[in-house]
């Protein structure tokens, strides 16, 4: 039902432009690296600065902001280079073979 509702909502809005849907791919493109590690850093950066949260509101937000920093630096290396290093991949084997 929420898939049905969200299309519903979605085909009675006006269309991107092609400015948002590139933000949306970039975006996108980084979203398994997000994903994949968020939650390791949230949780190392939470036992190693933060012990009670809610004392420390200030200190769990600027920690959050380092982990979207830091996954949008790994799936900058990462994710959105599988394509180069595919290709070095390919260049190896066909070496090897």
């Amino acid at each position: 039902m929420q898939i049905v509702g969200a299309a519903l909502v979605l085909d009675a809005l006006p269309p991107l432009g092609a400015a948002a849907t590139r933000v949306i791919r970039w975006l996108a493109g980084g979203s398994f690296t997000l994903y994949l590690v968020h939650q390791p850093l949230l949780l190392l950066l939470a036992s190693a600065l933060i012990e009670p949260v809610e004392s420390r509101v200030t200190m769990a937000v600027a920690a959050t902001m380092a982990v979207l920093g830091v996954c949008t630096l790994l799936a900058e290396c990462a994710e959105r280079r599988k394509h180069v290093y595919a290709e070095m991949l390919r260049g190896k084997a066909q070496a090897i073979a």
